[in-house]
C-alpha cells in the first residue's frame, strides 16, 4: 500500500512524537531524576562534611585543652615529693640542708613531721570523691628549723627556697637579734607536699 505525501508526513510526525515521548520517558526523565538525586546527595555530603569538620575541630580543641591540662598537672606533680613517707622526709631534709650549707647558715635545731592536708573548706559534695583521693595521697611535710647566721645568709637561703624545683612554702619566720652577737637567731617552718602513689598523672 502506497502512502500519499500527506499520509507520509503524518506517519513521520507520529514516529517523531513517539520517539520523543520514548526519549523523554526512557532517558531524559530518569536522567533528570538521577541528576536531582546526585545533586541532593552532593549537598547532603557537603553538609555532613562541614559538620564533621566542625566536630573534628572541636575534638582537636578539646584534645589540645586536655593535653595542656595534663601538662600542667604533670608540672605541678613534679613539684611534689613523690616518695614513701620516710623517703620523702629524707629527701626534704637533704634538700633543705643543701640550701643551708650553700647560704652559710648554721643549724641549731631541726625537726620534721608529717601532717594531713585540711580540705574541709571544700565542703561541696562534688569535691567529696576528689577530697577522699587527695586526703589519701597527699600529706604535708613540715620542717621546723632554728638557724643562726647573718641577714645576708638568710636572704640567700630564702632565695634558694623560692627558686626550688620543689613546692616549698615558708609558713613561719621569726628573727631575733642578739646585742652581744652579729648573728641572728632564726626560727622557720617550711612545708612541702608529698604525693604517695603513681608519679605520673593518669
Amino acid at each position: 500500500m502506497k502512502l500519499n505525501k500527506r499520509e507520509s508526513r503524518l506517519l513521520t510526525l507520529a514516529i517523531i512524537i513517539i520517539l520523543t515521548i520514548s526519549l523523554i520517558k526512557g532517558f531524559l526523565i530518569p536522567l533528570w531524576k538521577n541528576h536531582r538525586s546526585i545533586g541532593y546527595k552532593i549537598i547532603k555530603s557537603k553538609a555532613l562534611l562541614k559538620r564533621n569538620e566542625g566536630l573534628l575541630n572541636n575534638a582537636n580543641r578539646i584534645k589540645s585543652k586536655l593535653e595542656g591540662t595534663k601538662g600542667r598537672l604533670l608540672g605541678v606533680n613534679s613539684t611534689f615529693f613523690n616518695q614513701s613517707k620516710d623517703r620523702a622526709k629524707l629527701e626534704l631534709l637533704n634538700l633543705i640542708e643543701e640550701y643551708i650549707r650553700a647560704s652559710g647558715l648554721e643549724v641549731r635545731d631541726k625537726s620534721l613531721q608529717m601532717e594531713k592536708i585540711d580540705f574541709s573548706e571544700f565542703d561541696d559534695e562534688q569535691y567529696n570523691r576528689a577530697k577522699e583521693k587527695l586526703t589519701t595521697e597527699l600529706t604535708l611535710l613540715v620542717c621546723r628549723l632554728n638557724l643562726k647566721g647573718s641577714l645576708n645568709d638568710l636572704v640567700s637561703f630564702l632565695d634558694s627556697i623560692e627558686g626550688s624545683s620543689k613546692f616549698l612554702k615558708i609558713d613561719y619566720l621569726a628573727i631575733t637579734a642578739n646585742k652581744s652577737s652579729t648573728k641572728l637567731s632564726i626560727d622557720l617552718i617550711i612545708k612541702g607536699v608529698n604525693r604517695e602513689g603513681d608519679k605520673d598523672v593518669e
